[in-house]
């Protein structure tokens, strides 16, 4: 591939993953937004397992707390000015 493709592809990776960024954001947007990320990080980083707690739970509860943080940096770099 040549860098000048490389770089068209890279350019239309950027403006794909902004996009994405973007409508994250608008999902977000208001009071219903903010309580919805607000339920899912309570449901996620405010909870704690036991130490009877199963491996397999635990790799659960982390998955889940990988996705909602995802989100919030989404979120976060959509509300951020276009470059």
């Amino acid at each position: 591939m040549s860098t000048e493709r490389r770089r068209a592809a890279e350019t239309e990776r950027r403006r794909k993953e902004r996009e994405l960024d973007r409508i994250f954001a608008r999902i977000f947007t208001g009071r219903d937004g903010e309580i919805a990320l607000a339920w899912l990080g309570s449901v996620t980083f405010g909870r704690v397992l036991g130490p009877e707690a199963s491996t397999e739970a635990l790799r659960h509860l982390e998955g889940q707390r990988y996705i909602v943080q995802t989100i919030m940096e989404r979120v976060t770099r959509g509300r951020q000015p276009a470059d």
